[in-house]
This record gives structure tokens, C-alpha cells and sequence, in this order.
């Protein structure tokens, strides 16, 4: 039963409780020189016109995340 308690809250359970392969240097290079930062904030660097995604991978699964963008 703890197994299938674990398996499912591991569906919705945040992109910050998860561990993904990936260099974050490299992902604030793209956001930065892609656009995104001219309409998104990340901790209070960025713009205001789209979403703050300071806490995105705190309230949102990795699967969601991955999709959007």
C-alpha cells in the first residue's frame, strides 16, 4: 500500500522535490537570451508583463513544467 501511496503522490509531487538531469548554467543562458526573461521574473530579475516563475517547480510537477515550455 505505501508503495502505491508513494507512486502516486510522486505524479503530482513538485519539480523541486525531483532530481533531473540537466546544467543550470546552461538554463539560465537559454531563458535569457531566448526572450523569456523579458516578460518572466525568476527572483526578481526579469519581467513583469508574463508569470513570476520564481516557485513554477515548487507547485508544479516536472512533467507539467517540460510540456509548457
Amino acid at each position: 500500500v505505501w508503495k502505491l501511496v508513494a507512486f502516486v503522490r510522486a505524479l503530482s509531487s513538485p519539480a523541486a522535490d525531483m532530481v533531473v538531469p540537466g546544467d543550470a548554467a546552461a538554463g539560465e543562458r537559454v531563458y535569457a537570451s531566448q526572450g523569456c526573461s523579458g516578460c518572466h521574473m525568476i527572483a526578481g530579475r526579469g519581467g513583469m508583463l508574463g508569470p513570476d516563475l520564481t516557485n513554477a517547480g515548487g507547485s508544479r510537477s516536472y512533467e507539467y513544467l517540460r510540456e509548457s515550455i
